[in-house]
């Protein structure tokens, strides 16, 4: 399905009800009923009887023997994680100081980039680096896999997965009856074509909201004991440890706010318009840090009245990170090779989402283009999800020699749009980041035309259906008004702005 119809679909239902009523316990379920139900919407195949359904259960039975074998086991296991993650736990409340901002670190793979030789996160380790100017800061990272000496802001790692054991196993011997998941018949019954009633099942969400009570416990824990300021992190939404500290904080009175990471337009971020009866969604965060004055607006004038997820003007920080410094890599030194030996005649960049079909427009286009132009193809950086776009995508590049991919995909992005004259692309955020450049963007087809709908209605962006429309814009050279448009350019600041500062009181 296309974005625009996934995107009218669940407006749909949001319209129709007050899906406050959909609840796991005390959770009210439908930031996570959309966030899946959104994504099996994009990824369902109107052709293919075997689209993919989030309908796996971690529901396991066993037999009545089997339980019984297994219970001593239990028993020791309960016992050797407890006091694990106690000990655990303990160095962590003794490390972390009391009263400080708290960033949750998403995944060891962010951090992509390198300053002064160590390994350093676009996507939250500038951010920290603005607030500790003004707060004592703390860079918490769940994961296990440590390698804090390699990054420039050093986390503390705490291992959840032994609370995790303990808590599965703590429920298992409490014979804790399940909780039923309510009311979610109100949202199939809201979807007319029966091809998508059934898309997100409800076997599966309550398995979700099974862990994301486990996550909450733990959090509860940590953040009882830190008493931040307040938690910053990157990207809520699918993210089960992020819903529990999410919910933990609301209890605690403790402000979270998500900092942008890239396009801001989705149905996870706009919307969120109509308030469930006397309360909050729990899996929300408290505030939306914005790059862009644009950003701040559109996600303004599409909450209506709701006061939830408000969006606050904060800017790019790693933007302004790059201005200042002017940071480069080994990357950006080899493509600045090899542009100065060929001097092409144009350049232009090309940045791929994984899950996407190859696009056979940009083939042609490439292959009817002249040879002095220079074609670079980033790939996207986490496509482990789909390793076989890239490995579809260098098949299809083989008998091109104007084009470029290795560096280009390892390059720092600021430096590279520097040297560009266009950008294309199906849907990345660098076409936003293309901005601050003067640099125009060529959207691949229509499927996702609805998030730029106002920077195309400001011909900022252009549509291309065809390898024709592809050379065509890029041989037109089309005369952008970008100084009318400097409210969709990232902000940029090197201080915090007064109402974060607010918040952080």
């Amino acid at each position: 399905m296309d974005y625009n119809s996934a995107h009218n679909l669940i407006e749909e239902i949001e319209n129709r009800n007050d899906l406050g009523i959909v609840k796991y316990s005390k959770y009210k379920a439908w930031p996570l009923i959309k966030y899946h139900l959104y994504f099996a919407l994009l990824k369902y195949n109107e052709n293919k009887e075997d689209s993919p359904i989030a309908n796996s259960s971690t529901t396991n039975k066993q037999s009545f023997v089997k339980s019984v074998i297994k219970f001593p086991l239990n028993i020791f296991r309960y016992f050797v994680y407890s006091l694990k993650y106690k000990n655990e736990l303990s160095v962590l409340l003794n490390k972390v100081k009391k009263n400080t901002v708290l960033f949750i670190d998403v995944d060891d793979v962010l951090y992509e980039d390198k300053i002064d030789n160590k390994l350093y996160s676009r996507y939250i380790s500038p951010y920290i680096e603005l607030v500790k100017k003004n707060y004592e800061t703390t860079l918490l990272n769940v994961s296990s896999d440590e390698k804090s000496s390699e990054k420039s802001d050093s986390p503390y790692y705490f291992n959840i997965q032994s609370f995790i054991d303990f808590s599965v196993i703590k429920n298992q011997l409490r014979k804790r009856n399940d909780v039923q998941l309510e009311n979610f018949d109100l949202i199939s019954n809201s979807i007319d074509d029966k091809r998508y009633k059934e898309l997100v099942s409800k076997s599966f969400l309550e398995s979700q909201l099974k862990k994301i009570e486990i996550y909450e416990e733990i959090w509860h824990l940590i953040l009882s004991n830190c008493k931040p300021k307040a938690v910053f992190m990157s990207c809520h939404y699918g993210n089960l440890s992020n819903y529990g500290l999410l919910v933990a904080a609301k209890k605690l009175n403790i402000k979270t706010i998500e900092i942008q990471h890239g396009l801001s337009l989705g149905v996870m971020y706009t919307g969120w318009n109509k308030m469930p009866k006397n309360a909050t969604y729990e899996f929300l965060p408290d505030y939306y840090w914005c790059w862009s004055l644009f950003d701040k607006i559109s996600i303004e004038n599409s909450r209506g009245s709701s006061k939830m997820f408000q969006p606050l003007l904060g800017g790019n920080a790693w933007f302004t990170k790059n201005i200042l410094l002017n940071i480069n890599n080994d990357s950006n030194l080899e493509l600045n090779k090899l542009i100065d030996n060929n001097k092409p005649k144009k350049i232009i960049l090309v940045t791929l989402q994984h899950s996407i079909p190859t696009s056979e427009i940009l083939i042609d286009a490439i292959r009817k283009s002249n040879s002095d132009y220079l074609w670079l193809i980033r790939f996207h950086p986490r496509d482990y999800f789909d390793p076989e776009y890239r490995k579809n995508y260098i098949e299809a590049l083989k008998e091109f020699k104007n084009i470029e991919y290795v560096n280009a995909t390892k390059a720092n992005l600021y430096p590279l749009l520097k040297q560009i004259n266009f950008h294309i692309t199906h849907h990345s955020a660098v076409s936003v980041e293309a901005l601050a450049f003067n640099i125009p963007t060529i959207l691949l087809g229509n499927k996702f035309s609805e998030i730029f709908e106002k920077y195309i209605k400001a011909k900022l962006f252009q549509i291309a259906n065809t390898s024709l429309d592809i050379l065509n814009i890029v041989n037109s050279d089309l005369p952008c008004d970008f100084e009318k448009f400097n409210m969709f350019k990232f902000y940029s600041s090197t201080e915090l702005p007064i109402d974060i500062k607010n918040i952080l009181q």
